[in-house]
């Protein structure tokens, strides 16, 4: 009997998925100093590192004398009583909730990824819609639909990025563009039959580190209400906000407490991603049972709980040294990136929180090969791996608008500083490539042009201008590739196709006697016996004759209507070519 294939659900989890495919590409090739110093070198992921070496120093201050056996035994799935307690306490200061937490309102689990699941699982049904503003957090789609079943819709916002954050409203004013594209999401949505459970954000937002401002978050608490719908915020970057950041928390919420709920952990803000430990909270009762019911999903390992209880339960340490530090660090990375941004010409949304920036690579999009700006953008990323660097492509977070990247300024210095230099040399090269290819393209078209220009002129019968001959063609479009090879092939060429009357010649060298001059004719089966400089004596005459003809010819044959039109699309191609910036050069016959 064959293997059985997995459950239909299973199957929608193995399909294609050209990002996962990327990030296995990217793990299986990762830079290693000493390893694998050729590999890719990832300034796209959002990792924290800035600082683990003052955290693994004062953890080692803390290493409790509680015997280790227990964290061997069965605990339960909250890790401890501690630890949500400690959590509870550590919002109340630094999210200054308007309704103080407790650990009846905070739910501990393995990580936020793990949570997001577990928290749609138990506020939404399967076939519902789950809206979220774009672009944003890439991994959302996974978190909240692959085993829940639910539709997870973005809004797009590429177009309004300042005003989807701190757009300030007055009284009298229209409400925020923002609210107007969730109103219409949420009516398209019931067009088609389908209930919107929840708004979905993140807060300071992934991929732009910006923070959303109090007003707006107004907004969108009260959109949900009327809507009768959930808000979830996923705060999980919040300490890095600073005072730019403001916590959904610290709303009046009134009557609408009990459909926020919040999310936040200790991957980014700690960079403890090890310890797999997250939160939940939320002042909906019946909601925190239901997914404490679930709980054992999402169970915390004894040793990451604890490790996490120790730093939440120094609060004062945090205030006092950690996040002052942590700022420093934030803002002496952030300062290292716009110098390097900007010496590069590279736009991109300036971070107010965060350890990552949204950067503008568009600009470099028409250098790569694809049928559309989403096909070029994958095309450059690949472009950007091959030469050891990576970072994460817009369409990861759903972006409508194809060319901007994730950068992460959060990893090791060294990292960070060697994944810069590889950026900037493969934009330098990929400018290189495409310049280069461009001035193929450019002489290609020109030789093109001239020579459908030569043989329009041999049809129309002029003799003037039936003498020039395509390899004449040939150096003006490219003299400075001139050698002694191009030379050789150039008087077997003369020899075989009039130049400069109607039967091949020898033309004088300018310092030779005049009696030499009136030799015969060289035979046409033989090459015409000619010196470098007398050579090029005779392509001048010939071009300069050439030129004059076309200019003549073209006077004589503008209004034929067909000659015409062939000329105009000509001419438009030549505009074409010359509209680009790159240094194409076009020379005058000028030969050493």
């Amino acid at each position: 009997m064959p293997p059985l294939p997995p459950s239909r659900r299973g199957q929608d989890n193995v399909k294609p998925d050209q990002m996962v495919d990327l990030s296995r590409r990217l793990a299986q090739n990762a830079y290693d100093k000493k390893a694998n110093p050729s590999g890719i070198v990832d300034i796209g992921s959002a990792k924290n590192e800035l600082m683990l070496d003052e955290l693994q120093t004062w953890l080692a201050k803390y290493d409790d004398s509680r015997d280790k056996a227990e964290y061997l035994k069965y605990n339960d799935t909250q890790c401890s009583p501690e630890l949500p307690a400690a959590a509870a306490e550590f919002m109340n200061h630094f999210f200054s909730p308007r309704i103080l937490l407790t650990s009846s309102n905070v739910l501990v689990g393995n990580g936020v990824t793990a949570l997001l699941d577990t928290l749609f699982f138990n506020i939404a049904d399967e076939g519902e819609v789950i809206l979220y503003p774009t672009p944003s957090y890439g991994m959302f789609t996974h978190d909240v639909t692959t085993r829940n079943g639910l539709h997870l819709v973005g809004v797009p916002c590429d177009d309004i990025t300042e005003a989807r954050f701190r757009q300030h409203i007055r009284p009298g004013r229209p409400q925020p563009e923002l609210i107007n594209r969730l109103e219409t999401a949420a009516a398209e949505q019931r067009r088609l039959g389908r209930r919107v459970a929840a708004l979905l954000i993140a807060n300071p937002d992934n991929p732009h580190a910006r923070c959303y401002t109090a007003e707006l978050l107004r907004y969108m608490v009260d959109f949900c209400q009327r809507e009768s719908m959930h808000f979830v915020a996923d705060e999980i970057y919040a300490l890095s906000g600073g005072a730019n950041f403001t916590s959904v928390l610290n709303l009046d919420l009134r009557d609408a407490a009990g459909n926020v709920h919040v999310l936040w952990g200790m991957s980014k803000d700690f960079g403890m991603g090890g310890c797999r430990v997250g939160f939940v909270a939320t002042y909906n009762e019946r909601l925190y049972q239901s997914m404490r019911t679930v709980s054992m999903f999402t169970w915390v390992s004894a040793f990451g709980g604890m490790t996490a209880a120790t730093v939440l339960s120094h609060p004062k340490y945090v205030r006092r040294r950690y996040l002052p530090m942590y700022q420093k660090a934030l803002n002496k990375r952030r300062k290292q990136l716009d110098e390097f941004l900007s010496g590069n010409l590279i736009r991109y949304t300036t971070p107010d929180a965060a350890f990552f920036a949204f950067v503008d690579l568009s600009s470099w999009l028409s250098n790569v090969q694809g049928d559309n700006d989403k096909e070029r953008e994958i095309a450059l990323l690949e472009y950007l791996m091959a030469r050891g660097v990576f970072l994460e492509p817009g369409s990861a977070f759903s972006a409508k608008i194809p060319g901007s990247f994730r950068l992460n300024y959060g990893t090791d210095e060294f990292i960070f500083k060697l994944g810069l230099k590889r950026l900037a040399s493969a934009l330098k090269e990929l400018e290189e490539e495409d310049r280069d290819s461009f001035r193929k393209e450019a002489k290609a078209s020109r030789t093109s042009l001239l020579c459908k220009q030569f043989s329009r002129e041999r049809r129309e019968g002029d003799p003037e201008t039936s003498h020039t001959s395509f390899s004449t063609c040939a150096m003006l479009i490219e003299p400075n590739k001139f050698s002694t090879e191009y030379f050789n092939d150039l008087q077997h060429t003369i020899a075989r196709k009039p130049c400069l009357g109607s039967t091949p010649h020898s033309v004088p060298a300018p310092d030779a006697p005049q009696e030499r001059a009136s030799s015969a004719p060289a035979r046409n089966d033989s090459p015409v016996s000619m010196s470098p400089p007398t050579l090029v004596s005779a392509l001048r005459l010939s071009l300069s004759s050439f030129v004059s003809t076309l200019v003549t010819s073209g006077k004589k044959s503008q209004h034929h209507p067909a000659i015409s039109k062939t000329r105009e699309n000509d001419q438009m191609e030549s505009e074409r070519l010359t509209e680009r910036t790159l240094p194409v050069q076009t020379h005058a016959l000028s030969f050493e």
